[in-house]
């Protein structure tokens, strides 16, 4: 088995359990939506609560899927290699109260400053709705200090999966939902408004999140160290990397929350609907990109701490070929399908998400959906700089991203209503995606990036052929408004046929990425047997 092989097939492994458990918690996330969906809707309340996650949900992105882990593990990773167990664990113990002090000081700050904030940012168009600006900031406070919870749940997660540890950490934000859906439908009827049982069931998961991944780290050997100090050698070193990065690997989740921010000015239910839309979003990218993401960067940085370049650049375009393999026949396939997804998921009887909120978010899917695979591409391509402790360079990019976004959320919706702020934050990911792609080419000069252009147009055309087959078979076998469990099975005859199909076309044209996934299961059967 050559080298290549040997790394992706590690890689494809770890990304397949991740996946598996990361399906099983968006498929709760799902669930907690749903549940919002019948609880909140696109009302006072579903908005209120909306916009008052912004800021606890765009924190939790940065440290438990970006900067703080893409800074951590790096140096981490380093320290495992090249000193002794004693002083990896020094390092681990004194990062983690450093970053406890850090959390409850932003904590501290984000609650006692939730009146500007929301009220001049993230909520100034509730302003002028009685009761719905003071609704967000009770909501804000309450909420906030997940932020804690979360942001050393993150810290174990990256020590843990320094260690090739991948299932506990992935599972945990299934007790993230869980403690929501429980609250939400065990609590709702003991508050004025629903929207409250929601903000408790969201503090509750974080503690639970951080405190099940406690017994690995102790059994690998964590500890405090001894005496107590916030101060270590390599604290500076990964701060160091993690200013920049928390721009730099959380530029789509900024430029969301900035998108949504604006759509606080938007008719009622805008906020809301773009959540509801991007919880769709998240839920393919969690599924898979999320996945490959996170077992990547432990692999890159394993290959360039030992100067492995080649390796190290085969495998980030094996990841990003990947990445497209799945997320272009996916845009395809939800844009063709939105208006089964969205009813599917969303619209139950009884609930307050009705066709009105159905349409606001079917439009904001339509308009997310394509920018899918540059979302996903761009978490790989980050992760290459960060595995070479370079966090300034996508920052560069993130910065002009960030600009377009803003500018397009102003222009866009002039055009497109709501919709213009979900498609601004799709071309503001592309135009990331391109910056990163002249960047490191200049770092990695012998990396054959171009590949990477005849899979895009071969995977384009055989999505389009399954878009076809969709699009003409899909009408005879969905049934709309026949009840969930008819819905549900129509919906899943038509996905699975259409990956039946995208599989076969992929195997009759010898497309190369179903050719590798193929050969690593055969020699992953062979190996079990």
């Amino acid at each position: 088995m050559g080298k290549d092989t040997q790394e992706h097939k590690s890689l494809l492994g770890s990304a397949a359990v991740i996946a598996i458990i990361t399906g099983i918690s968006r498929v709760f996330g799902l669930i907690r939506e749903q549940a919002r969906a019948i609880l909140l809707g696109t009302t006072i309340g579903g908005d209120a609560f909306s916009s008052a996650f912004i800021i606890p949900n765009l924190l939790r992105r940065l440290v438990g899927e970006g900067a703080m882990t893409a800074a951590f593990l790096p140096t981490f990773t380093d320290y495992m290699k090249n000193k002794d167990k004693k002083e990896v664990w020094n390092f681990a113990g004194s990062f983690f109260l450093l970053m406890s002090f850090i959390l409850v000081l932003i904590s501290v700050i984000g609650v006692i400053l939730a009146p500007y904030y929301m009220r001049h940012i993230f909520a100034r168009g509730y302003v002028d709705t009685p009761g719905k600006i003071e609704l967000t900031i009770f909501l804000t406070k309450v909420m906030f200090p997940y932020i804690f919870f979360i942001g050393l749940a993150a810290l174990a997660q990256a020590i843990l999966n320094a260690h090739k540890q991948f299932a506990i950490p992935a599972a945990t934000p299934i007790a993230l939902n869980l403690a929501i859906i429980i609250t939400a439908f065990g609590f709702s009827d003991h508050f004025d408004n629903p929207a409250m049982a929601f903000a408790i069931g969201v503090i509750i998961g974080g503690i639970v999140q951080l405190t099940m991944q406690i017994p690995s780290l102790i059994k690998l050997g964590f500890k405090l160290p001894s005496p107590l100090t916030l101060f270590h050698k390599a604290n500076k070193k990964v701060l160091y990397l993690m200013l920049p990065g928390v721009f730099g690997a959380g530029i789509y989740q900024i430029n969301v929350a900035i998108s949504q921010a604006i759509a606080s000015s938007q008719q009622s239910g805008a906020v809301s609907s773009l959540q509801y839309s991007s919880r769709i979003l998240e839920l393919i990218l969690g599924i898979f990109v999320v996945s490959l993401a996170t077992v990547t960067l432990p692999q890159l940085s394993r290959l360039a701490a030992s100067g492995k370049k080649e390796e190290f650049a085969k495998t980030g375009l094996f990841a990003i070929r990947l990445v497209a393999f799945v997320t272009i026949p996916a845009t395809i396939g939800t844009i063709l399908l939105k208006a089964p997804i969205v009813n599917l998921l969303f619209k139950f009887k009884g609930g307050v998400f009705d066709a009105h909120s159905s349409s606001l978010t079917q439009s904001a899917l339509l308009a997310h959906m394509t920018g899918l695979f540059f979302i996903g591409a761009v978490r790989i391509g980050v992760n290459l700089f960060f595995a070479l402790k370079d966090t300034k360079t996508p920052v560069i990019a993130a910065s002009i991203s960030m600009i377009c976004n803003i500018g397009l959320c102003f222009i866009l919706p002039k055009w497109f209503n709501h919709a213009g702020i979900a498609l601004a934050n799709s071309i503001a990911a592309a135009i990331q995606l391109v910056l990163l792609y002249f960047f490191i080419r200049k770092k990695l000069p012998d990396l054959q990036i171009t590949s990477i252009f005849s899979s895009l147009v071969r995977i384009t055309t055989t999505s389009l052929s399954m878009g076809i087959f969709v699009y003409f078979s899909a009408p005879y076998i969905l049934m709309q408004n026949s009840g969930k469990i008819l819905e549900v099975i129509s919906l899943m005859t038509v996905v699975g046929m259409a990956i039946v199909f995208y599989f076969v076309i992929n195997r009759l044209t010898s497309s190369p990425e179903s050719e590798e996934l193929i050969k690593l299961l055969n020699k992953n059967k062979k190996a079990n047997n």
